[in-house]
């Protein structure tokens, strides 16, 4: 941060919102980067260094995973309106389109950023992790050693 705030002050850096694309322009040349405006306007600008810190997308509606795409399509998950995908906060069910939690399919990690806010702490996954393998568990029909007569 100590690093980033010098330039920033000096007009050497720059946050920009509403990117939309960015092409190379080759060696030398730098890139030109596409800016949307907040009414829509795109409009471009040549730089000679870019950082793209917009992260994975929050619509999973433009997700390209064929997989998660036919889930959608199916209404066998549902996007939620904050990114990801709708899950319960405890078990990490995913929840369908009729608002019902599945028995059989769970998501954990990004996917999951709507409901859950850290989704990508190693811990965090662990502990969601250890729930849903738990659940699985504990819903398995184990008869080891009982005899029936």
């Amino acid at each position: 941060a100590e690093k980033v705030l010098s330039p920033l002050n000096s007009g050497q850096l720059k946050v920009l919102s509403g990117f939309k694309c960015v092409r190379y322009l080759g060696k030398g040349q730098g890139f030109l980067v596409d800016i949307q405006t907040r009414y829509g306007m795109i409009y471009p600008i040549r730089v000679r260094s870019f950082i793209n810190g917009t992260g994975q997308g929050l619509a999973v509606t433009r997700y390209d995973d064929t997989l998660v795409q036919n889930l959608i399509r199916q209404g066998t998950i549902a996007p939620h309106p904050s990114g990801g995908i709708h899950v319960d906060f405890d078990a990490s069910f995913t929840i369908n389109k009729d608002g019902k939690p599945s028995e059989w399919l769970f998501a954990l990690g990004e996917m999951t950023r709507g409901t859950h806010f850290f989704t990508n702490a190693v811990s965090q996954i662990s502990i969601f992790a250890d729930r849903i393998a738990g659940f699985i568990v504990n819903s398995m029909n184990f008869n080891v050693g009982v005899k029936n007569d």
